[in-house]
């Protein structure tokens, strides 16, 4: 949503891949990536994630982080 900076992806059975991301950019994940975000710029980096349940009425474990001041 705003902001610069890196994410990196590792889909399942392959190598990292890392690209810079911008306001505006978006990032597809399949549901075994494993992914990090790491901020590059002087800005905060803000993200809306959008996420899409693999099976409708399973239970999802969330994990709360509290927000850095």
């Amino acid at each position: 949503m705003s902001g610069d900076g890196a994410v990196t992806v590792t889909p399942e059975e392959q190598k990292p891949e890392t690209a810079l991301i911008h306001a505006g950019d978006a990032i597809p994940l399949q549901l075994s990536d494993v992914h990090a975000f790491a901020n590059t710029g002087q800005q905060p980096l803000e993200l809306l994630i959008v996420g899409v349940a693999r099976e409708k009425y399973k239970q999802l474990d969330t994990v709360n982080e509290p927000a850095v001041k």
